[in-house]
């Protein structure tokens, strides 16, 4: 159940000491230098086994009588007196499990772990309940002034009936208390009060624990619901075989079930959550073990709370870098069937990877399980269904100086920023930024196949409604280049295949923002010091497609116009403009990612938002680019609004967006100002701590989002998730080549 190989916890380019304990498996390899790439595993040296052979006198022996051997690398540097120790399955015949940890450990002391400076001990599945069970007593082995802290991942098992009204669980755990004599290992101030089977279990562990400790376990336990709460016998014919599968299958009662056993698993957290110096990250995913695998360890991909992944959570608790990292995710929001969609959809796409490196892992025997279960979606690396009675104890020993692999160190080798060019013809054309320099872009040619494809995408950054506002920006790389540095390209402009499938070796153009208008305006005027302002953002977009056409663009057999927040407005206002560039026959369209702005009254009943806009309209001259058919019956103002700019694109669109937009939530419903005292503060930075009347504001909101996409909706639901969100089983990424003239993407849950 926890036998796979450990990968996100040893970076490549740690330095400390690393160490797996064989206990009684038959081969044990560990890969001393796992890469932090999602998509390969480097092959790496063995490292060679030493048998115990002193552990015999001490009984510390295997299955069949044999000493207990472990791999060591030693580390060096920094590293030295950092050590990493993993000790692998557990003991059928001599259940010796005990004598195995205590001979182990006091031989790695011998080693040099004595003069460690931190430690950490940790373990996944039945192995995050051995680190339980022995925390206080591995703390005990090191002097007062070393940092020693343990972890539990996916150990904290409930005593919970299963769907027969049986605790099987308990039955079962039962056999492996009195079978193997595991009492010396319990508490024994919880001995004295309940039965020793009572006090295997970690809501009654974690009351006699005094080491700080993190727990670390998904609330929808994959693992747990299939063998605790549904296990084979308790439910009547295959009634939730498919549910246990894969939880999409479930139906709404099977769902309202799952929702009651996450609760009992947030209450007996209750203990845990008190304690001041432990930590939490109880994520709302329907998987397992998490820390074996980078994909959920710390990547783009990674569960988040509070935008942080495991990796960032426990390095913040453990280094003290944050006071309180005690994070409960909220509950798995959907109650039909059709609502159940992908939290780590993302992850199906790594299966082929994934199975062909469990081909180099092989002689751990036990790496293509991390791919067989990928087929359910909300498991980024769920756990083989091995027999309840196959749990064995995985006892990993962590000491280390950091965690390193950042979600931006994720990627086998950080991409090139991409060379930024200063387009200085333009200025004599009067197409220049607030402050007068020259536009920008950045220009990362095509290859192969697309070469004659062109993504041209426009930036965004709000707006400047105002000669104060906008003379602010000036100073930035939102109204200069002269404050413009370059960065690289990703999502949708990654020339990496695995990253965007479809679009990875087109031209990709990133056209800088700098004219606080989403790219429309044309007028000046004189700022408070005298200077000029230039509203240019219309002769800027003119003049670099120009530029654009000039050095390849003309050329393209197909295009796609596209940008985010005010950039994505900007692409609805240009898009048939844009279309009108190129011959009939070359493919042209548009995305607007989080450019459906609302014209709605903000929770004082003021249209604040309008106002906003209005300014921009007026002050930047903007009418020119709106459409004249809306204009010849609205105001310019509402023109500007994506709710009447659809109604003139001829040219097929595609629309992203989120029902809940965070920015919009913010600043359109609930702009500072527009609520009394701080009633929505906490709810604008955190939805899960919206009030119940305060989830009902956001509801009505998404209600009119949904009502102003009417010309161009498409159906569909997903969660919202740090996870590439997914519509119809289908990724943002697969979804856009697929559009047709008008396909919504409403990221939302249907009411």
């Amino acid at each position: 159940m926890a036998t796979e190989p450990l990968l996100p916890l040893v970076p490549r380019h740690r330095r400390g000491l690393a160490v797996v304990v064989a206990a009684a498996a038959p081969l044990l390899v560990f890969l001393a230098a796992f890469p932090c790439s999602p998509a390969t595993v480097s092959s790496t040296e063995l490292v060679e086994l030493t048998l115990l052979t002193s552990a015999r006198e001490k009984g510390a022996v295997c299955l069949d009588g044999s000493p207990p051997g472990y791999h060591l690398q030693r580390g060096f540097g920094s590293g030295a007196h950092n050590w990493l120790v993993y000790l692998q399955d557990g003991t059928k015949l001599f259940y010796r499990g005990l004598r195995i940890w205590e001979a182990v450990i006091d031989e790695l002391m011998g080693q040099g772990m004595a003069t460690a400076k931190q430690a950490l001990l940790t373990g996944c599945s039945a192995g995050g309940l051995s680190a339980l069970m022995h925390c206080d007593n591995f703390h005990a082995r090191f002097a007062q002034g070393v940092s020693v802290k343990c972890l539990s991942d996916a150990g904290f098992f409930v005593d919970e009936k299963d769907l027969s009204g049986e605790r099987s669980m308990r039955s079962l755990c039962s056999g492996v208390v009195h079978l193997q004599n595991v009492r010396e290992a319990l508490p024994k101030d919880c001995l004295a009060k309940k039965d020793p089977t009572e006090c295997f279990f970690p809501a009654e562990l974690t009351k006699s624990i005094s080491t700080p400790t993190f727990i670390l376990n998904p609330d929808y336990d994959s693992w747990q619901i299939r063998n605790v709460l549904a296990p084979n016998g308790s439910y009547p014919g295959q009634s939730w075989s498919n549910c246990k599968a894969d939880i999409r299958n479930c139906s709404s009662s099977q769902i309202d079930v799952l929702h009651g056993f996450r609760k009992k698993i947030i209450s007996k957290l209750q203990v845990a959550e008190e304690k001041k110096d432990w930590g939490l990250f109880i994520d709302s995913c329907f998987t397992h073990c998490q820390t074996p695998f980078r994909i959920s360890w710390n990547s783009r991909i990674s569960p988040r709370l509070d935008n942080k992944t495991i990796a960032e959570a426990v390095g913040d608790w453990y280094f003290g870098r944050t006071e309180k990292i005690k994070r409960i995710d909220c509950e798995y929001p959907y109650r039909q069937r059709r609502h159940i969609r992908a939290r780590f959809q993302p992850i199906l796409r790594l299966k082929s990877r994934l199975e062909a490196n469990s081909r180099v892992l092989s002689a751990t025997a036990h790496a293509t399980a991390m791919a067989t279960e990928l087929r359910a979606p909300l498991a980024p690396q769920n756990r083989p269904r091995h027999d309840v009675e196959a749990m064995a104890p995985l006892l990993m020993l962590l000491a280390m100086a950091a965690f390193s692999c950042s979600p931006m160190a994720v990627a086998t080798a950080s991409p090139e920023p991409v060379e930024l060019t200063l387009l200085h013809s333009a200025v004599e054309k009067g197409a220049v930024c607030l402050d007068g320099s020259p536009p920008a872009y950045q220009l990362q040619r095509g290859f192969g196949s697309g070469a004659h494809s062109w993504l041209v995408y426009l930036a965004g950054g709000a707006w400047c409604n105002s000669t104060e506002t906008c003379s602010e920006r000036k100073v930035t790389d939102l109204g200069s280049s002269h404050f413009m540095k370059e960065f690289a390209f990703d999502g949708i402009l990654s020339n990496k295949h695995p990253i965007n499938p479809d679009f990875y070796n087109w031209n990709k153009v990133f056209i800088r923002y700098c004219d606080g208008a989403s790219f429309a305006g044309d007028a000046e005027v004189e700022d408070q010091d005298g200077s000029k302002l230039f509203f240019r953002g219309l002769r800027i977009w003119e003049v670099v497609i120009d530029e654009l056409m000039r050095i390849g663009l003309a050329d393209a057999k197909q295009t796609l116009l596209l940008g985010c927040s005010s950039g994505g407005l900007a692409t609805l206002l240009h898009c048939d403009n844009f279309r009108a560039r190129f011959p009939q026959e070359v493919a042209v369209k548009c995305l607007s990612d989080a450019g459906f702005f609302l014209d709605i009254k903000d929770l004082s009943g003021e249209r604040s938002f309008r106002s906003l806009c209005e300014g921009v309209v007026q002050l930047q001259n903007v009418r020119k680019v709106l459409p004249k058919d809306c204009l010849a019956k609205k105001d310019p103002t509402e023109c500007f609004f994506p709710a009447e700019l659809i109604k003139s694109i001829s040219t097929p669109t595609f629309i992203l967006n989120s029902a809940y937009d965070s920015w919009q939530i913010r600043n359109v419903l609930a702009p500072n100002g527009s609520y009394p005292g701080d009633s929505w503060s906490s709810c604008k930075d955190n939805i899960r701590n919206c009030s119940t009347s305060q989830i009902d504001v956001l509801h009505g909101f998404r209600r009119k989002l949904v009502s102003d996409l009417r010309a161009v909706r498409g159906t569909g639901g997903c969660s919202s998730i740090p996870a590439s969100p997914t519509v119809k089983r289908m990724s943002t990424s697969h979804g856009i080549p697929r559009s047709r003239q008008y396909l919504a993407a409403r990221l939302s849950q249907r009411q």
